[in-house]
């Protein structure tokens, strides 16, 4: 019974992400009426999993039930395809150059936290 679970949080984990099972398809190098079955009726192999947490998957999740934030996980999951999108582009860009990409954010963020206060 436990296998059923497990079927249904790896659906809704790629469901969160906003992925098409021929995106986890490409990124296991498997076929997509592979991932379908993993869906649905035969386990995912632990090699396959470990391909799914660069993904944006909450792959603690996927296997217990318990979502890696709540068990301690130093890393957040991302919480929906525009968040899992975000972590792509960050770990896409240099190490290097990711200071200019924090100074950025922060400054536009602090504009828009300052926008919406009344400063008269």
């Amino acid at each position: 019974m436990e296998n059923i679970s497990v079927h249904s949080r790896l659906r809704e984990e790629r469901t969160r992400l906003g992925l098409e099972q021929k995106t986890v398809a490409a990124a296991c190098d498997v076929a997509p009426k592979t991932v379908s079955r993993w869906e649905s009726a035969i386990p995912i192999p632990a090699d396959k999993l470990a391909v799914l947490e660069p993904l944006g998957f909450d792959v603690l999740y996927v296997v217990s039930g318990r979502h890696a934030v709540a068990a301690g996980a130093s890393e957040l999951c991302p919480r929906d395809a525009d968040e899992a999108q975000w972590v792509r582009y960050w770990r896409a860009i240099r190490p290097e150059d990711r200071r200019f990409v924090v100074v950025t954010v922060r400054a536009w963020a602090t504009s828009q936290d300052n926008a919406g206060q009344d400063t008269g």
